[in-house]
């Protein structure tokens, strides 16, 4: 049944860019990028997000960023999940520091880069002990935990 939805899903963006009379905005990119993130199949969403980067017209905010980097923690191979989160959070906050303020790194985004990086050991965050938790913000340089 995913497989039909990400393929329908596919085949819609693919017919919307195909028509001269349509526009693929950032809300079309979404759509696709949504059902790639709930569905862990971060390898497409990192391309799409590309795709975005890549174009003129489209410029990439927090949420496309969050949705790729959640694709990572919900991918059934998380080896290096978080380092790639941890990239995908120093670019957002490259884009930022050079004027796009619609990237700059929240709360949830945070959680998804901390949910990455617990996706590749046995702990499960709400086992994290204090120590952990302050790790973890000193290295992704956060000065509240986002977790409540």
């Amino acid at each position: 049944e995913d497989k039909k939805a990400i393929s329908r899903a596919e085949r819609l963006f693919e017919k919307i860019k195909a028509d001269p009379n349509l526009k693929l905005d950032l809300a079309a990119h979404h759509g696709l990028l949504l059902n790639y993130s709930v569905r862990g199949i971060s390898p497409k969403a990192r391309r799409l997000l590309q795709a975005i980067l890549d174009s003129e017209t489209l410029k990439p905010n927090r949420n496309t960023f969050t949705m790729v980097i959640d694709s990572y923690s919900r991918s059934s191979s998380t080896a290096n999940a978080g380092e790639k989160a941890e990239e995908l959070l120093d670019q957002m906050r490259q884009l930022h520091a050079a004027g796009n303020t619609n990237v700059e790194p929240d709360n949830v985004c945070y959680a998804s880069v901390i949910r990455c990086k617990q996706a590749s050991t046995s702990k499960p965050i709400n086992e994290l002990t204090e120590f952990d938790k302050l790790q973890l913000m000193r290295e992704l340089q956060i000065e509240n935990w986002p977790f409540q």
